[in-house]
């Protein structure tokens, strides 16, 4: 599919990449403004979200820190082995890194990757209870609920959770240009190529 205007979708491929949009939640003009690297006003609940997402992991990274500094302090000025304190600072040097990771914000808004795109079903894991028959029992309710995730894939890209409707209404064999935020990898929208 080439480059058509605002609002314009060619007639050939149009009704597909109109179930597509509406599918996933997203317009045309929002596929226009992510190939020009912007994500468009509709999609901001989207920035937000992925914003909200690396507060929490830095939130998350210095938790680890604080708790692994606590428990090295702790177990050096007790008669614990010497395992307990290389653990704790194991887990802050983790929460350092996920602190880095985390604030590392993208140069660009807009990420996105292009192939032929694979659907993607993993069944959730729930938890479930303690032992094998409280496993087994999560896997019988999870697989009954069929409490799925589904993903858009593509060799050289990552995987991009998208919704059910979203997964059912690709058609896998063709090319498409996917795109998506770099932190959190949330779908923006795909294009027909």
């Amino acid at each position: 599919m080439s480059a058509p205007e605002k609002g314009v979708i060619n007639s050939t491929a149009g009704n597909y990449q109109q179930q597509l949009c509406a599918a996933n939640g997203f317009t045309w003009d929002d596929v226009l403004e992510n190939r020009a690297g912007r994500i468009s006003a509709q999609q901001s609940k989207v920035q937000s979200k992925d914003a909200r997402s690396r507060v929490g992991g830095i939130v998350g990274g210095v938790f680890l820190v604080l708790l692994g500094l606590g428990v090295a302090i702790m177990t050096l000025s007790s008669e614990s082995g010497s395992l307990y304190p290389l653990m704790g600072v194991g887990l802050a040097i983790w929460g350092i890194y996920q602190i880095v990771s985390k604030s590392k914000k993208a140069d660009n808004p807009v990420e996105s990757f292009e192939g032929v795109l694979k659907k993607k079903s993993v069944l959730r894991q729930s938890g479930g209870g303690s032992g094998l028959v409280g496993a087994l029992a999560a896997a019988a309710v999870d697989s009954a609920l069929n409490m799925r995730d589904y993903y858009y894939e593509c060799e050289g890209g990552p995987a991009i959770k998208v919704s059910r409707e979203g997964h059912d209404a690709l058609q896998e064999g063709q090319r498409y240009r996917v795109y998506y935020t770099p932190s959190s990898l949330l779908l923006l929208s795909v294009e027909v190529l």
